[in-house]
């Protein structure tokens, strides 16, 4: 799951790359004064380069490495909630089994039907 923070950052790669190719953009940050300006400027900048940027990232998350990335990520994650399903429901046996010995030993009786139930008479 480290891997996470490597994808986020080639987004991020990719953003910046858009902002250093365009060689105005550079001339405009270089003049602004306020890191306020210079968020307007580099967002306008964004906005005008959206749609270069979204073809890039669709590319990016079409390709045959990141595909396949993901496609492992999915089966780590089903075999780990298989594992969590197969603990929870070999815990849960473990528990009814020590709730209806604790029961016995108590002397207490269990539900309708279980073995060493009362039934009720109408």
């Amino acid at each position: 799951m480290r891997k996470t923070p490597l994808r986020a950052g080639a987004i991020g790669g990719v953003l910046a790359a858009v902002i250093a190719s365009d060689k105005a953009l550079r001339r405009k940050l270089k003049d602004v004064q306020d890191p306020t300006e210079a968020a307007k400027v580099i967002g306008q900048a964004l906005k005008k380069k959206g749609k270069v940027v979204a073809g890039d990232l669709k590319m990016w998350l079409e390709s045959p490495g990141v595909q396949s990335a993901i496609d492992e990520g999915k089966d780590i994650l089903h075999d780990a909630l298989q594992k969590i399903e197969r603990s929870a429901q070999s815990a849960a046996t473990s528990l009814k089994k020590q709730a209806a010995s604790a029961m016995k030993t108590a002397g207490v009786k269990g539900k309708k039907g279980e073995k060493g139930g009362s039934k009720k008479k109408r």
